[in-house]
């Protein structure tokens, strides 16, 4: 049996109007158009807009909060990605702020440096000082980036049992408040490049030794030819001359003129091959010394070539080995050389004198000089003067030259005396000392 309906009696909302569905406008929610269809023309009754307006502010909330979250998922996995892709970077990183707040470091920093993570709570530069990361030394590149921009390649030296080295750099990051330090760990490539330098030097050494003892076995060897030139060649050629100029006398006519220029021949073969064994090695150097050999010399080149050369000597006493004396003599002819060649003058100086020690070999000129620092240094010295700077390094001793443009040229000479380490050119075991 129905029920009596009351005609005084509200209608209840849900009962009378049912919210067939809801949908999202630019304004908000807003009743559907089922629900609208449904009602037609009636009148909404109040009770039923206030419920649509509440369900309506609550889906809003409720999509502002999803908006939310969706931006904070984005920033976080932005972040993550960030971080995903700076851990995997092999120098070490780290951000701070303006206030010198760390605000992010990357896994190679924290292993380097052997610090803990930052556990989401910003900490000071300071808090992350220990004996391997040198606090006042990142202070200080802080100050530098702060004062004059960027900063690149600075040297940082970490100490203690695994000593590294460090490339920092800090650098402004553009559109924010936050700079970067760089940390790029060339421990190993300067390393390398000491091992590198080491064998290079080493291989350097080997060569001088090479080069000395090949310099040593030619002295030797043109000392040989020498004296078997002075002593066959060169009594064979004065004793021919001696025998014909016996039977000059008892010719005459054309047999005599004959035997004339036959002698003269041989004067000039016997001036020839006396030149030939000075310029292989001379016997002066090592019968008499370093002083009378370089008197010679000058007496060469005055007559060769127009050279006038002075050589003067304190007087001391400077005993030096065979190879030593043979060495600073070829020096002495090489600076010679180039005295002739570059210096544009017709005269020089050979100074010897003794120096604690050491002899020491003054060659000066006063020409047109050159510039110490260029390139044209390498064509001055010439091939043969820089292989004897290296056996005079060999022996102990050290060339040096002075110069300057249109002040000319000092090059200084200096070999210690009684030189141990310079063998002797006739291959006994003890040096064989010679008068100066």
């Amino acid at each position: 049996m129905d029920e009596a309906v009351d005609p005084n009696q509200k209608p209840h909302a849900a009962a009378s109007f049912p919210i067939v569905g809801v949908g999202a406008s630019a304004g908000g929610l807003a009743p559907t158009k089922e629900l609208l269809h449904g009602l037609g023309d009636a009148p909404v009754p109040t009770a039923a807009n206030e419920e649509l307006r509440t369900v309506n502010d609550e889906m809003r909330e409720c999509n502002l909060d999803a908006t939310r979250l969706s931006d904070d998922l984005s920033n976080v996995l932005a972040r993550n990605y960030a971080q995903g892709v700076v851990d995997t970077v092999r120098g070490g990183l780290i951000v701070l702020d303006r206030a010198r707040k760390v605000v992010s470091i990357n896994k190679a920093f924290q292993r380097t440096f052997a610090v803990a993570t930052l556990e989401g709570a910003e900490r000071s530069l300071e808090t992350l000082e220990s004996s391997d990361l040198p606090s006042p030394a990142l202070q200080s590149l802080l100050e530098r980036l702060e004062a004059q921009g960027d900063v690149n390649e600075v040297r940082l030296e970490r100490r203690g049992i695994d000593p590294r080295v460090f490339l920092v750099g800090a650098h402004a990051i553009d559109g924010t408040n936050l700079n970067l330090l760089t940390f790029d760990d060339v421990t190993e490539a300067e390393r390398a490049k000491a091992v590198a330098e080491q064998k290079i030097v080493a291989y350097q050494e080997q060569l001088q030794h090479v080069a000395f003892d090949a310099a040593v076995m030619e002295e030797r060897e043109r000392r040989r030819i020498a004296i078997g030139l002075h002593d066959q060649m060169g009594q064979v050629l004065a004793l021919a001359q001696i025998k014909l100029t016996a039977v000059r006398g008892e010719l005459a006519g054309e047999p005599r003129t004959a035997i004339d220029e036959a002698i003269e021949l041989l004067k000039q073969a016997l001036s020839d091959a006396r030149t030939l064994i000075f310029e292989l090695s001379p016997p002066i150097l090592y019968d008499l010394g370093l002083k009378p050999a370089l008197a010679w010399l000058a007496d060469e080149f005055e007559k060769r070539h127009g050279l006038k050369v002075q050589v003067t000597d304190d007087g001391q006493d400077k005993p030096l080995a065979d190879a030593s004396k043979s060495v600073v003599f070829r020096a002495v002819r090489e600076l010679l050389m180039n005295v002739l060649k570059h210096a544009r003058v017709r005269s020089a100086t050979v100074a010897l004198s003794r120096s604690d020690d050491d002899c020491e070999v003054r060659v000066h000129d006063s020409g047109v000089g050159f510039d110490e620092g260029a390139a044209e240094i390498a064509s001055v010295a010439g091939f043969g003067l820089v292989s004897v700077r290296g056996q005079i390094r060999h022996l102990g001793g050290a060339v040096s030259v002075e110069s300057s443009p249109n002040n000319g040229t000092l090059a200084t000479i200096r070999v210690p005396l009684q030189a141990s380490r310079a063998p002797p050119l006739d291959g006994a075991s003890s040096i064989e000392r010679g008068t100066p």
